[in-house]
């Protein structure tokens, strides 16, 4: 689901592959397999963009196992729209407590290398 193919514009972002397979259609699925899936790569699998309700833009790093909703992340805008610094990036490990996501960030709307800044 997360790799090219022809018949597809683009590959789904790992957010989107989980959202597929734990929506309405899981019952063609094993629970027991699915809870697994979502324990491992959390309900924001490394990669996805992310806006709070506080108004930053955060990259998923990897997930917190003691709060699934909150993963480890790097900030890459702050509310004010200052970018956050290239040398020195900030990450949340995990999201603070006061922090939430508002929503997931489609591909294309936020121009940003996902895969170098995974990598660094």
């Amino acid at each position: 689901m997360t790799t090219h193919r022809a018949y597809r514009a683009r590959p789904f972002t790992g957010f989107e592959a989980l959202r597929i397979l734990i929506g309405p259609d899981r019952s063609y699925f094993d629970p027991t397999v699915l809870w697994a899936l979502v324990q491992t790569v959390g309900l924001y699998p490394a990669g996805t963009l992310m806006q709070t309700e506080s108004g930053h833009m955060v990259l998923s790093l990897s997930n917190d196992r003691e709060d699934l909703r909150r993963p480890h992340c790097r900030v890459l805008t702050h509310p004010d729209g200052r970018h956050a610094l290239e040398g020195r990036p900030e990450t949340w490990e995990p999201m603070p407590r006061h922090e939430s996501v508002a929503r997931v960030v489609p591909p294309g709307e936020f121009e940003v290398e996902i895969d170098r800044l995974l990598a660094a």
